[in-house]
């Protein structure tokens, strides 16, 4: 039975394909997505690309950066413009600081509004846990809950509003992930 497992694998690639499906094979197993679009979509592309490079940023999310000097000796990179036709999420500043050496990475993608409730994302992210607003006077005065989760490259943080998602962040190599 083994023996057909390829051709099974084909198959479903080829009829996936057809329906206009994004697929995306990890360790063997095939995994049927919705298109690559929206608030999931473009997790899913950001996280099957890494490591994260400027260049991969500008084709994901088609933004142009500036570099920007860090305090490390490094740089980052801040979103200068971004695409309006091709940002249906809406997004309003992208922050891209590559990991230098040992330290991780961390990439900040803040949306103009809440993208989706953050109980979807606790549903989608199963076994994460959740930090309470910052106390008033720091941090915006509709600031929500922020919800955590780890990932084999480190950490998803999604943080809201009263609404939804307001931003996301992706902390490469913390945690005892082996980063990226």
């Amino acid at each position: 039975m083994r023996a057909k497992t390829p051709l099974v694998v084909g198959i479903a690639l080829v009829l996936a394909a057809g329906a206009g499906v994004a697929v995306s094979q990890r360790k063997g197993w095939v995994h049927f997505m919705e298109p690559r679009s929206g608030f999931w979509g473009m997790l899913a592309t950001l996280e099957d690309d890494l490591p994260l490079t400027e260049a991969k940023l500008r084709k994901h999310l088609h933004a142009t950066f500036k570099a920007e000097p860090r305090g490390n000796g490094g740089e980052g990179y801040i979103s200068t413009a971004i695409q309006p036709d091709a940002n249906p999420l809406l997004v309003k500043r992208i922050w891209f600081y590559p990991g230098i050496a040992k330290a991780g990475g961390r990439l900040i993608i803040a949306f103009e509004k809440a993208t989706v409730p953050v109980d979807e994302v606790a549903k989608r992210f199963p076994g994460g846990s959740w930090a309470p607003p910052a106390p008033p006077g720091y941090g915006p005065a509709d600031a929500g809950a922020s919800y955590f989760v780890d990932r084999p490259w480190g950490r998803f943080s999604f943080s809201s509003d009263s609404v939804g998602v307001r931003s996301v962040t992706f902390e490469f190599g913390i945690y005892g992930s082996p980063g990226v």
